[in-house]
């Protein structure tokens, strides 16, 4: 069980851990997704208005059960150890034709549609979910700057921290629909409706300026997921045979998949500070009498190392801090 939800790279690759956090937002992405590829294979159509697809478009059913295996297949291929790095590239490609080509043109013309705004929120989310998965499993050593600080790729953040205050303007504008989706044994409806509003907002600054984005984060995992478990999936017990149920059950899983994805990006930095990075171990780069030593940046050195018949004498070389090197040495 540990190596099917192993994401490292592979024997001989240096790659990110993937912690707990990380490990159960890749699962919960492929049920999410592999669930809304069963529903367009079963109903040969597409995802609602998650993929508002025009009715006028030639071989619409066929289309959508092709979108439906690719989903279903992208989804098992991140199981798979060689085709993790295919399925997460097609979950991408896939997911930005969601926002770009489905989404954003349906807003010309109708700036103010909140309902609009929110659908492009929902799909650029899990597009930054999809981002991180891919960095997840990407083959490639761990490269200088912000990955290598263990903070998330900034296409992602951007793409969820921007979402997240519209999520929250919906909770406002349709403050009676969304405490009717409330479970009736939850009591003030209405200020919970409020309530969840105000967090996304504040999830969503958290995300875009850093400050306690951890903690955010991890917040933030925690609600979605409470939605799941106590909202959606007693909606689809209740209805088995809905299929709307069933299609915002999945986006909600997959929703939660990249909000956990995005926390486990956080893991290095405290809970209630900016994430500054992780310590690991230095990597030298030999060049003659100059050693650069590749470390954490607040504590980057260039060592000059004296001659080979000189080393007995200064076996450990001249170690001077050099501030100008200080992310990307």
């Amino acid at each position: 069980m540990q190596g099917l939800f192993d994401l490292s790279p592979g024997r001989g690759q240096l790659g990110f851990p993937a912690p707990r956090l990380a490990r159960l937002g890749v699962v919960l992405f492929a049920i999410g997704f592999a669930g809304l590829g069963v529903l367009a294979i079963i109903h040969a159509d597409f995802a609602l208005q998650w993929q508002p697809v025009p009715e006028t478009m030639p071989f619409r059913s066929w289309l959508a059960r092709a979108n439906g295996v690719m989903l279903v297949g992208a989804s098992a291929a991140l199981f798979i150890p060689r085709l993790r790095r295919a399925g997460a590239i097609l979950l991408v490609a896939m997911l930005a034709v969601w926002v770009f080509v489905l989404h954003a043109p349906r807003l010309f013309g109708h700036w103010g549609d909140v309902v609009i705004w929110l659908g492009l929120a929902e799909a650029a989310a899990m597009l930054g979910g999809a981002l991180l998965l891919r960095e997840n499993v990407r083959l490639a050593k761990p490269a200088s700057g912000i990955r290598a600080r263990g903070l998330p790729i900034p296409a992602a953040r951007w793409a969820i921290g921007l979402a997240l205050p519209i999520f929250g303007l919906s909770h406002f504008v349709y403050a009676d629909f969304t405490a009717a989706m409330v479970p009736g044994w939850i009591p003030a409806k209405l200020f919970w409706a409020y309530f969840t509003g105000c967090a996304h907002v504040a999830a969503g600054i958290a995300v875009l300026t850093g400050f306690w984005a951890p903690l955010a984060t991890r917040m933030l995992a925690a609600m979605f997921g409470s939605w799941v478990l106590i909202l959606h999936v007693p909606r689809v017990v209740a209805d088995p045979a809905s299929r709307v149920e069933w299609t915002m059950l999945f986006i909600a899983t997959a929703l939660t998949a990249s909000a956990c994805l995005l926390a486990a990006r956080y893991r290095s930095g405290p809970l209630l500070r900016r994430p500054t990075g992780a310590a690991s171990p230095p990597h030298r780069f030999e060049t003659g009498k100059i050693e650069t030593v590749r470390c954490p940046p607040q504590s980057c050195r260039v060592r000059l190392m004296p001659p080979p018949q000189q080393q007995r004498a200064a076996p450990f070389g001249a170690a001077l801090p050099l501030s100008c090197l200080s992310r990307t040495a």
